[in-house]
Parts: C-alpha cells; structure tokens; sequence
C-alpha cells in the first residue's frame, strides 16, 4: 500500500508498507535468507526540471504492520 501526500507542488512525500520475502543475508552475517518480514518505506521526492527524483529514502521494519 502506498500512500502519497504532497507538501508543495514540488515536493511529496510517500509512504510505502509492504511484506518482503527472499531477501539474501550477506555473507559476513552468515549468509542464507531472512525470514518473511513487514517493512515501511518513506520517500521524500523533489521536482527537478520537470521530473520527480527521490531525494530521500527510509527502510525500516515495521513491527506494528
């Protein structure tokens, strides 16, 4: 689910909650995969000349999803 909320006519923000499944641990963790996991995401997005760039992006695990 996404959720889009502009500040300014140049600027927004969005809001993204999702599950991720798959996702390979590094090795220097002992490799393998991480289990099923609920994660929110938060982008700060700025238009430059015409195009939408993302400026700003947060992961985080979302424990209350």
């Amino acid at each position: 689910m996404t959720t889009i909320r502009c500040v300014r006519p140049d600027v927004a923000i969005t809001y993204t909650h999702n599950e991720i499944e798959g996702q390979k641990r590094d090795a220097r963790d002992g490799g393998g995969f991480y289990p099923k996991r609920k994660v929110r995401h938060t982008r700060i997005l700025s238009k430059e000349d015409g195009r939408w760039l993302i400026v700003s992006h947060r992961i985080m695990d979302d424990k209350e999803y």
